[in-house]
């Protein structure tokens, strides 16, 4: 049962989690720490949690178990061996129609993963960008972090992932520019968009595999 008290004048502590061990790495388990006072949970006598990571390009979500730990609740995750990005959602009731939800008043819980050799890796900045804009293409994700098509973090965030990732993957190039498109002008966007598919193209052509028709990545 969630009890709400209200607050007359008083300064809330902010709700934090704490991921342990931290910075979290590929193919490790990873401690949640959640302490929600302050927040919509901040009563709820049994808070649930879901995680969302972006492993090998691709979106999952994995319910979370949570135990009462002193005034926190923690529990644990296994990170996948590709696993880029990973962020977390609290709530109270069903998942589907919660009677409430913590995302950190729409911040987010989130964090980039490392690779075993304690750098960063491909996708991580890309996945970012796509939660953060509702464009990660999986309905599910948008309520992980309060929907933002901010031009110059979208940009920000890709020009990361540009100097991580020398060659956005083929699988990646349709999300990449879904994205792309938030920060640059129509005219602009489609000579780049049309610049980067000829040069799929010419990588298609030349290894004989197909390529999905690119004209729908122009915009008018």
């Amino acid at each position: 049962m969630l009890l709400l008290c209200p607050f007359f004048g008083q300064q809330l502590a902010a709700q934090t989690v704490v991921w342990q061990p931290n910075p979290v790495k590929q193919g490790q388990k990873t401690i949640i720490s959640y302490q929600p006072k302050g927040g919509d949970l901040e009563f709820s006598d049994e808070p649930k949690a879901i995680v969302a990571v972006y492993s090998d390009f691709q979106w999952r979500s994995t319910p979370v178990s949570l135990s009462k730990q002193n005034d926190s609740w923690t529990g644990s995750y296994q990170v996948p061996e590709q696993a880029s990005f990973i962020a977390l959602k609290f709530y109270q009731g069903d998942l589907e129609s919660p009677e409430a939800i913590d995302i950190r008043n729409g911040n987010g819980y989130f964090t980039s993963i490392l690779g075993k050799n304690g750098k960063p890796v491909p996708g991580a900045y890309l996945a970012e960008a796509s939660l953060r804009a509702g464009l990660t293409g999986n309905m599910a994700m948008n309520s992980f972090v309060k929907l933002s098509k901010d031009k110059r973090l979208v940009d920000s965030l890709l020009q990361k992932e540009e100097r991580l990732n020398k060659n956005i993957p083929d699988k990646l190039i349709f999300n990449y520019l879904d994205l792309k498109q938030l920060t640059m002008p129509v005219a602009a966007y489609n000579a780049f968009a049309d610049s980067v598919l000829r040069n799929e193209l010419k990588k298609k052509m030349s290894r004989r595999l197909p390529l999905p028709p690119y004209s729908v990545i122009l915009r008018g």
